[in-house]
């Protein structure tokens, strides 16, 4: 359901740009989104307060072993918009709201988070993403529709270490 209902943010986000207010152009010849924006300092993620549910990941869409955990977000926020239009580069901060924020960790530590977002003044609906592709605690990565399984290298060859540690399935 939940692999289901990120296919039909994804759809939406790119089907409706066209329905879009004034400011966010229809997609055309003459324009192209951004998909990837990285600052380097980092992003501010948006202020998230309960935690609603916590998992591991089975490997479906994720390597397994990945731990997930579910927030509850407080408030709207503003994610960049960027776009290139008849060759000018337009910077556009929109505001969006989300019900949850999912944290991505290897061993406690984050390397993303997700959320699919839905414009509070715009028509614009679509899976976003915070992701620190270098490991130095700051989410520099900022993705709109981001690959399912987006894991940093880093990540990767820390859940690959924890593995190999554990040994190999079975008895003791």
């Amino acid at each position: 359901m939940k692999n289901t209902l990120h296919v039909i943010g994804l759809a939406i986000y790119c089907l409706v740009p066209a329905l879009a207010s004034p400011a966010v152009p229809a997609q055309d010849e003459t324009t192209s989104c951004f998909v990837t924006i990285v600052q380097p300092g980092g992003w501010h993620l948006p202020a998230y307060s309960t935690m609603s549910s916590e998992g591991i990941s089975s490997g479906d869409v994720v390597p397994a072993g990945i731990h997930f955990k579910k927030y509850r977000v407080r408030e709207k926020f503003f994610l960049p918009r960027y776009y290139v239009r008849d060759k000018h580069l337009v910077l556009l901060s929109l505001r969006f709201y989300t019900d949850e924020l999912t944290r991505w960790d290897v061993d406690g530590v984050p390397f993303a988070y997700t959320a699919v977002v839905k414009g509070a003044d715009v028509g614009i609906v679509g899976s976003i993403s915070w992701v620190d592709r270098d490991g130095s605690g700051r989410f520099e990565e900022f993705q709109w529709n981001p690959p399912t399984s987006n894991v940093p290298g880093w990540a990767l060859d820390k859940l690959k270490k924890h593995a190999a540690a554990a040994g190999p399935p079975g008895p003791k």
